[in-house]
């Protein structure tokens, strides 16, 4: 009786030791995942970073060219729109001044 009593005690030793060991173990796997995805994480927060800083920075060089297409067009109807106006301007000068320097006889015609 004694000595499975005796085998009994070894064994309950034996499954604490095991125990003691798993626990050891799950601890160090929980420890090594939260370090690998704390990596993958920080990885992952990197690279999408990068991606909004790189399409930012295309749709930044992209509104400038635009404006700087929009203010060429802008500048070409404003210079197509001003020798319009001069030229419309010197017609109605040349106008006035051909009634000004009527003689007085033909002004009523």
């Amino acid at each position: 009786m004694r000595e499975i009593i005796e085998e009994v005690l070894r064994v309950e030793e034996q499954a604490s030791e095991i125990l003691r060991k798993a626990r050891e173990e799950a601890g160090r796997l929980r420890s090594d995942s939260e370090a690998q995805a704390s990596r993958i994480l920080a990885e992952a927060t990197k690279t999408g970073r990068t991606m909004v800083q790189e399409g930012l920075e295309k749709a930044r060089n992209e509104a400038e060219a635009r404006k700087k297409l929009l203010i060429e067009e802008a500048g070409t109807s404003l210079s197509s729109l001003n020798d319009q106006d001069s030229e419309s301007f010197e017609r109605a000068v040349q106008g006035v001044l051909k009634i000004l320097c009527r003689p007085a006889y033909r002004k009523d015609s």
